[in-house]
């Protein structure tokens, strides 16, 4: 036996012992990544015999879409020592585990004339890793729904000193050019504004929260009224709005400080999206077993094609970019209200025509209830 065919027994015992102290999972393969002889770990490990692993048939034993990878090193060999992770069968479970694929070739003369194998079991630690992985994976999905949430919650909170700036504003110009009653009725407003923000700050807690909305009977004539008489206040009364509603419409069952936040955010886009001085209307019908709500102006409108995509966050209506500022998020909140409420919402509009949003929410029927129109 030659010095260098010594030193290449040597170094194929040193790789197989090596592999199987750690792995137990040990081969060796001429050029081509054949199997030629008895590989026993092999046998033990996979479950194949001499015969069945004989050539290349030996890859039955590895996991389908792992072959390409584990026959990357006979395809385009390199001279140098391969890792991969890939997955084997195992013969006691009946099924393929993940082990570290190892292969180092054989080299004569700068030449491949064979490769040694081995495979370490590392199934728990992939397995493990996987695992972090998709945690990290789903941590990451939370953190960012979290931020989507705590943006909505700052684009609905946004107004509100505002709102309050501007109430306290009316009231000084009362006090100082009327009377006693125009006093009271500026405390009033006060009063109701902090009672519905009271409200809306609540709903709002829950929502960034992810909570179920608390759903009580409601009238939809009261619920309306107050959303137009706050949206009053907050444009100073320089906007006209139109309420049309029966006066024995049906009750709702809802939470009443999400509605109104899908009122206000309506309202709102009205305002910012037609002229001043025009005129909006707000309306409830039913029918079918629901309540539905509308809020029409006599604005920009849109095209067909942005219909759909007005309740997708961070959507803006083109024609109007110029005119009203924003980030898009309140059609989306709204929609996420309504749909949590078992209902429906969608907008018809034409440019140059003006928008009609609609949304629709269940009925709710109780006789008490609607025996007192007061509640």
């Amino acid at each position: 036996m030659s010095e260098v065919d010594s030193s290449r027994d040597l170094s194929r015992e040193r790789f197989i012992f090596s592999g199987e102290q750690v792995a137990k999972v040990s081969w060796i393969q001429d050029a081509n990544g054949r199997f030629f002889g008895e590989n026993p770990s092999w046998t033990d490990r996979t479950g194949q015999s001499v015969d069945d692993s004989y050539g290349l048939s030996w890859t039955n034993a590895v996991y389908p879409a792992d072959i390409g990878l584990v026959m990357q090193p006979y395809i385009n060999p390199t001279g140098s020592l391969r890792r991969s992770f890939v997955r084997l069968m195992d013969a006691n479970s009946g099924t393929h585990k993940w082990v570290e694929w190892i292969i180092m070739p054989m080299t004569q003369n700068d030449k491949i004339e064979g490769w040694y194998g081995a495979a370490i079991d590392v199934h728990d630690k992939v397995l493990a890793m996987q695992t972090l992985e998709q945690q990290k994976q789903e941590s990451d999905e939370n953190i960012q729904r979290l931020l989507e949430r705590v943006d909505q919650w700052d684009h609905e909170n946004r107004p509100y000193p505002t709102i309050v700036l501007g109430t306290a504003s009316i009231l000084m110009r009362t006090i100082a050019n009327l009377g006693n009653d125009a006093i009271d009725s500026g405390l009033g407003e006060i009063v109701l504004y902090s009672e519905h923000n009271i409200e809306i700050n609540k709903s709002l807690v829950d929502i960034v929260a992810g909570r179920e909305p608390e759903l009580i009977p409601a009238n939809p004539k009261r619920i309306i009224q107050r959303a137009v008489e706050i949206f009053r206040i907050e444009t100073f009364k320089e906007r006209p709005v139109k309420i049309e509603i029966p006066e024995d419409v049906d009750f709702i069952q809802c939470n009443e400080g999400s509605i109104y936040v899908v009122l206000r955010n309506l309202l709102n886009n009205a305002h910012k999206y037609s002229n001043d001085g025009s005129t909006i209307v707000v309306s409830a019908t039913q029918g079918g077993g629901e309540i539905k709500f509308s809020v029409q102006d006599e604005g920009v409108g849109m095209p067909k094609e942005d219909l759909d995509k007005v309740f997708t966050q961070g959507f803006r209506i083109e024609l109007s970019k110029a005119v009203a500022a924003g980030r898009g998020i309140g059609l989306a909140t709204a929609k996420s209200i309504v749909e949590s409420h078992g209902g429906k919402i969608w907008v018809e509009s034409e440019p140059g025509k003006g928008s009609t949003f609609y949304f629709t929410l269940p009925e709710f029927h109780d006789e008490l209830l609607e025996s007192n129109p007061n509640l």
